[in-house]
C-alpha cells in the first residue's frame, strides 16, 4: 500500500511539473516562431528595396550611356566634355563619366587626362550589354569605391551607395 501511495504522488508531482512547463514552452515556441518569422519579412522587404533600387540605378545609368553614345559630338572636345559634366549632374545615379580610346581613358567629366589609364575587363555583363566592373577606385577625382559601367568606348561610375540607398521607392 505504501508504495502504491509513493506512486500515486510522484506520477502526481510529475504531471504537476508538465502541466505547469508545457504550457510556458509552447509560448516560448510560438513567440519564437512569430520573431523568425517578423525578422524574415523585415529582411524581405529590405532585399525587395535594395534589388529595386540596384535596378533604377542600373537602368538610369544604362540610358544615360545611350543617351551619351547617340550624341553626335566629337570625343573629348569642349562640347563633349561639358556634355559629359550636365549628364553627370543631371543624372541622379552617375558620379563620373569616363570616355576610352585605343583601350585607354582619354576624357572624363572632370577633363581631358594626362595619364595613361586602361580600361580593364568587367567583373560581369548584363543581358543589355552593359559591362559591370565592380569595386572600382577612381584614380581621377581618387574618390571611394565605385562600380563601373561601360557601354562601347563610354564608362559612367556609380557610387556603390546610390545603389542601395536614397529614396527611389521607398524608405528602408
Amino acid at each position: 500500500m505504501q508504495a502504491r501511495r509513493h506512486h500515486v504522488i510522484s506520477l502526481g508531482i510529475v504531471l504537476a511539473v508538465v502541466g505547469a512547463v508545457a504550457p510556458l514552452a509552447a509560448m516560448a515556441y510560438a513567440s519564437w516562431q512569430i520573431a523568425i518569422a517578423k525578422e524574415l519579412s523585415i529582411l524581405r522587404d529590405h532585399a525587395v528595396s535594395v534589388t529595386e533600387r540596384a535596378r533604377f540605378t542600373f537602368s538610369d545609368a544604362r540610358q544615360a550611356l545611350v543617351d551619351m553614345n547617340a550624341a553626335n559630338v566629337a570625343p573629348c572636345s569642349q562640347e563633349r566634355i561639358a556634355l559629359m559634366r550636365k549628364m553627370t549632374m543631371n543624372t541622379v545615379s552617375v558620379e563620373e563619366i569616363g570616355y576610352f580610346e585605343g583601350g585607354n581613358l582619354k576624357c572624363t567629366s572632370w577633363g581631358i587626362t594626362e595619364a595613361d589609364i586602361p580600361k580593364e575587363g568587367g567583373d560581369y555583363t548584363t543581358s543589355n550589354g552593359v559591362q559591370v566592373h565592380l569595386r572600382i577606385l577612381p584614380l581621377i577625382s581618387r574618390g571611394n569605391s565605385m562600380t563601373e559601367l561601360s557601354l562601347a568606348v563610354r564608362a559612367f561610375e556609380v557610387c556603390r551607395c546610390r545603389a542601395a540607398s536614397g529614396d527611389i521607392t521607398r524608405p528602408l
